[in-house]
């Protein structure tokens, strides 16, 4: 897929860091944007994860009581 242009407008300071950077690694600034970009995606699918796993867990606890009391029902001294 061909890439897409994308024109933003920022603040001076965070220009001259992104200008820093790119001379730094020797990269083009859309380049390192792009790479930044990337990992800000990586990290928000790992939250999303996370949290799935974490209501997942909720879900698996309330449904382990909810057996729990109807298994003390059938078998109460077992």
């Amino acid at each position: 897929m061909p890439k897409q242009k994308l024109t933003i407008t920022i603040d001076p300071e965070l220009f001259l860091a992104v200008q820093r950077q790119s001379k730094g690694k020797k990269i083009s600034r859309s380049q390192l944007v792009e790479e930044i970009l990337r990992e800000w995606q990586k990290s928000d699918k790992r939250v999303q994860i996370v949290a799935g796993y974490k209501a997942m867990a909720k879900e698996t606890l309330k449904l382990t009581q909810e057996f729990t009391s109807l298994a003390n029902e059938v078998w109460p001294n077992g």
